[in-house]
């Protein structure tokens, strides 16, 4: 993105580089890209008439739920089924569906990038969030559309994004399992790794995920790279806190399995928790196509390049480490106190999370038991400086 990268738990920046990131910035790389028309995209504050329920929005493809409804019909959870919402839930009907279904997928686009909370969680921080590490089972292709969005956008990597997300910006749904429910639409179910304590147990309910995600929970068949399953690691960020149990629990997102939403979440168990983003920060697969995984990967680079010399950007990068299950599995063999709070479980962390994202990761901490607080991080104060920046502007 046009504008500086926040580091969770940094230091707070200077008012003066949130300046720099102004929405003008932004519109204007969205249009570089050609993310967004250049007609969808004002230099000021959009009229209403580009908003839901306007008139003057871009012509151009069109939001559609529809894909929703076959998956709900076709769903094995009950739960599901005897929803009355035809879209699978009621809620995420009046609230989302009603509001954009029909509108012109370039009207929300410019509402996203109006929007304080969307700006800070399509960011890419360059520094890992430790406390909100965990693990996702999904398809090799969900990995390519991912990483060409975050290429367009100017992220590495790329960020899992909502299934509801997805169709709001015209995609399409790939793959998944119960996904017309109200969760899955607002949020990303993952596997929580409390800062690599919970790293084994976790990868092999996420590995069982991506089996499903690769056979039979597929909804576009695309060849080879829709029948690769990848495990992606990666640090999650939402705008619902949590309150941490420790300084490697998730201090956001929401514990789908907890009645009030937000929950203690125990290392050593194999915990869900859903992020409204998943930055990707190092893929997994099987030794049998890893090759065939970068190759992928090698060619996504090539193509997004030969885009952004016509329009005289950057070379884009993914830049994403690639480790065989089997490989994941000799590194636990090899690390066995990985869930200890000694000093051995700290560096034995470090050098597994160092091999599974590829770089090195000087600032991973200690354990320290018994330190519940109060969820507070730069990216708090990130938001509030945004929002104001957005109303300076406006």
């Amino acid at each position: 993105m046009p504008f500086p990268p926040v580091t969770p738990g940094g230091p707070s920046r200077e008012p003066q580089d949130f300046q720099r990131a102004s929405l003008e910035a932004i519109r204007q790389a969205a249009i570089s890209v050609g993310d967004l028309p250049a007609a969808a995209v004002q230099t000021s504050t959009p009229p209403r008439a580009a908003s839901p329920g306007g008139t003057g929005a871009a012509a151009g493809p069109c939001i559609s739920f529809e894909s929703l409804k076959s998956i709900k019909s076709n769903s094995s959870n009950p739960r599901i089924r005897k929803n009355p919402s035809p879209y699978g839930s009621v809620n995420y009907e009046r609230s989302q569906i009603a509001k954009w279904a029909g509108k012109p997928v370039a009207a929300y686009k410019a509402h996203a990038l109006e929007c304080p909370s969307n700006i800070m969680l399509n960011q890419i921080p360059e520094e890992i969030d430790f406390c909100n590490l965990a693990m996702h089972g999904t398809n090799l292709q969900v990995i390519l559309k991912a990483g060409e969005n975050g290429l367009k956008a100017g992220e590495k990597g790329g960020q899992l994004v909502p299934v509801g997300n997805q169709l709001k910006n015209g995609g399409e749904v790939l793959t998944g399992e119960s996904i017309a429910s109200q969760q899955s639409l607002e949020r990303v179910r993952n596997v929580c790794i409390f800062g690599g304590r919970s790293i084994e147990v976790a990868f092999e309910r996420a590995a069982s995920y991506a089996d499903r995600a690769a056979s039979v929970n597929i909804k576009v068949h695309a060849g080879r790279i829709s029948e690769v399953p990848i495990v992606v690691i990666g640090d999650g960020r939402d705008t619902h806190k949590l309150t941490p149990r420790n300084n490697m629990s998730p201090t956001a997102g929401i514990n789908p399995h907890c009645p009030s939403r937000g929950g203690s979440m125990y290392a050593g168990r194999s915990t869900d928790i859903d992020f409204k983003r998943l930055n990707i920060r190092g893929l997994l697969c099987r030794a049998s196509d890893i090759d065939f995984v970068q190759q992928e990967l090698k060619a996504l680079e090539r193509r997004m390049a030969e885009e952004a010399k016509l329009k005289n950007l950057d070379e884009p990068r993914l830049d994403l480490a690639v480790t065989s299950f089997e490989d994941f599995r000799e590194y636990v063999a090899q690390n066995p106190d990985l869930e200890s709070e000694r000093a051995e479980g700290t560096s034995q962390r470090r050098w597994v999370l160092e091999k599974l994202t590829g770089r090195p990761l000087p600032k991973y901490p200690d354990f320290i038991a018994g330190r519940p607080r109060r969820p507070s991080s730069s990216d708090d104060e990130d938001f509030q400086r945004l929002q104001a920046v957005i109303a300076n502007l406006s």
